[in-house]
């Protein structure tokens, strides 16, 4: 049912300064007196139809082709008596399991209700109905219509439809379907009948949007009919084009419920309702859309690469980032870059990583605790990208710790996150994008609330990153490690994992990943958190699950550390960084693989008297 309802409905100005798409009609009827339609385009490249055949419920047709379709199909939703169900809209959600939300009208002339049910599905088939999804006498003035089901990234579901029968709405379940809670949707006039895409490369490379193609009526258009689009870099708010894609055929013809699936060639088929006249008989007819090529982008310039120290202010510090060179001295960019708000205190967490893979890394942004989880991106120059993540639950305050790694092969690192600590160790993995792909997600120690820390490396020699995890206070010392699975957002669970220190601490550690011998392989380090004297350890990933190399890194002070590996004298090996934990000074040591301190590199990152601590980060910039 929907939850949390308000009803806000925003004006916005139209754009006609939209991308053409020159849409070609395909050929002749695909199926008479059919409409609203929703079709998916499957992994083994069939196409599945999904509609209500006349007389009956909702069923589905195949197509090898995506023109030629079967007869329909049951998918085991039925009208029942005094009901007549339409519009169908699916979806495949992260576990594997298909939505489906359907339209059910009840009632005739002013008593007519219009409202949204849910099912759900394990192959896509056969759906057994959950309930009532939208009631429409709440917000709706009995009138909900025309859903369209979108899966965003981070797994939750926005459904877009026609609200009180005359302007488009959004809301959004976190529960496969089951609660839905209203969004503010913002778009000019009076758009129905919406289909939601996302386009990777809008115009520009890299330069993602989510593209709505609605009907435009007579009614609210000044007499106006026809297929329209709207563009949107959140989803939400929208800019609108007063063009038509998509024209009748005839003056008093319509043209209705447009239901767009990406082709395998990159290409665009749109599938819509057509009459030639107000009254006359609804057909279903495709056209098809192949955008222009992209320009192409200038070669990169020659970039001379300098290791650099990123440190960032643990507890009581605010958010501020400095960055210092290899020989401990503070650099320009950035020294009095401030990621977050002024009167957060909770301090930053801090990576590195190429992600748009230009060969110059940027620096990534995790919040401490005492506010929302929140992630940023910068470039060195302390520049902010338009990109960022909100990973958790508004209500998780615990600050969130952040690391960078190639983890599925595609030559940009992508960017790990951690629930850090005041909750369980929820870890995700995403592609840094407009869609802000999800790659992994798991609760990796379950009802524990320790929290985690996250590193990103190559410890078996694969050519990927694999994710390596480590318990924060609260939870025994164990690191595991999870390779990566396109049909699995848990992952892989490597089979070795090890506790880095005796098993009854409760201390926390954390986790880095670096090749310190030059044999393809990166070692891990981990580190006493916090609330114990700063023991760094270092691993080989192998079967012996015990560190080959101990030593303390501030002496008997009870401080902890963080830590961190790269390689700071371009020598192609990696040394360890570690900067000292919470009740610590902001002091900054390198240590090379040996466990030998570089004595040219000590140094403190804040004010001496600061005891919050400071987080540390190796890049190339």
């Amino acid at each position: 049912m929907l939850l949390l309802i308000f009803s806000q409905f925003t004006v916005m100005a139209e754009n006609s300064d939209i991308e053409d798409e020159d849409w070609q009609k395909e050929g002749e009827t695909i199926m008479p007196n059919v409409t609203s339609t929703c079709t998916v385009r499957l992994d083994d490249g069939t196409y599945r139809m999904y509609y209500h055949p006349s007389g009956s419920g909702v069923g589905y047709a195949e197509s090898n082709d995506g023109l030629n379709f079967s007869d329909p199909i049951s998918t085991g939703i039925e009208e029942e008596e005094g009901e007549m169900i339409s519009n169908p809209t699916v979806v495949q959600l992260n576990n594997g399991s298909w939505l489906m939300v359907y339209e059910i009208d009840t009632g005739e002339g002013p008593d007519q209700i219009r409202n949204f049910y849910s099912a759900i599905s394990a192959d896509g088939k056969n759906f057994t109905k959950q309930g009532i999804a939208i009631d429409s006498t709440v917000a709706d003035n009995n009138f909900a219509g025309v859903p369209n089901l979108v899966l965003l990234p981070d797994g939750s579901v926005r459904m877009y439809y026609v609200s009180g029968g005359d302007h488009t709405a959004a809301v959004r379940s976190y529960s496969g379907g089951v609660d839905w809670q209203r969004e503010n949707f913002q778009m000019a006039g009076h758009p129905v009948d919406p289909m939601v895409v996302w386009r990777d490369d809008y115009i520009e490379p890299n330069e993602g949007r989510w593209v709505m193609y609605y009907a435009a009526l007579p009614t609210f258009y000044d007499g106006q009919r026809g297929i329209r689009k709207a563009v949107s870099e959140d989803g939400l708010v929208w800019e609108t084009s007063d063009e038509n894609l998509i024209s009748p055929v005839s003056e008093i013809g319509l043209v209705l419920d447009p239901d767009v699936v990406e082709l395998a060639d990159g290409s665009y088929r749109m599938y819509f309702s057509e009459s030639e006249t107000d009254e006359s008989p609804m057909n279903l007819i495709s056209a098809i859309f192949t955008p222009p090529p992209l320009p192409t982008l200038p070669s990169p310039p020659t970039i001379s690469i300098i290791p650099t120290i990123i440190t960032g202010a643990g507890v009581g510090g605010g958010s501020q980032v400095r960055a210092f060179d290899n020989e401990g001295n503070v650099e320009a960019d950035p020294n009095k870059l401030f990621t977050y708000a002024a009167t957060h205190r909770g301090g930053v967490r801090v990576a590195t990583g190429d992600i748009d893979a230009d060969s110059v890394d940027e620096i990534i942004t995790g919040n401490g605790t005492g506010s929302s989880s929140h992630l940023r991106v910068f470039e060195k120059d302390g520049t902010r990208r338009g990109i960022q993540l909100f990973p958790f639950h508004p209500s998780f305050q615990g600050g969130i710790d952040v690391a960078a790694g190639d983890f599925n092969g595609d030559g940009k690192e992508d960017i790990a996150v951690s629930q850090f600590s005041d909750g369980q160790a929820w870890v995700k993995v995403y592609r840094y994008n407009n869609e802000k792909a999800l790659l992994f997600e798991k609760n990796i120690f379950g009802l524990v609330e320790c929290g985690a820390t996250v590193a990103l490396g190559d410890v078996d020699s694969d050519g990927l990153a694999e994710l390596i995890v480590g318990a924060g206070k609260g939870g025994g010392p164990q690191v595991l490690v999870f390779d990566y699975d396109e049909n699995d957002l848990e992952g892989v669970q490597k089979p070795i994992s090890f506790f880095a220190f005796s098993e009854s601490g409760r201390t926390g550690i954390d986790v880095a990943a670096g090749d310190t011998d030059g044999d393809g392989k990166a070692e891990i380090a981990t580190s006493v958190l916090r609330d114990g004297r700063a023991e760094v350890a270092l691993f080989h990933y192998n079967t012996e699950r015990e560190s080959y190399l101990t030593w303390t890194a501030y002496g008997g002070a009870e401080v902890g550390a963080n830590v961190e590996m790269g390689d700071i004298d371009n020598d192609g090996l990696a040394e360890v960084i570690t900067g000292a934990g919470p009740q610590g000074g902001p002091q900054v040591r390198v240590f090379e693989g040996d466990g030998v301190a570089a004595v040219a590199l000590d140094f403190f990152a804040y004010a001496e008297d600061f005891r919050g601590g400071t987080d540390v980060a190796v890049g190339n910039f």
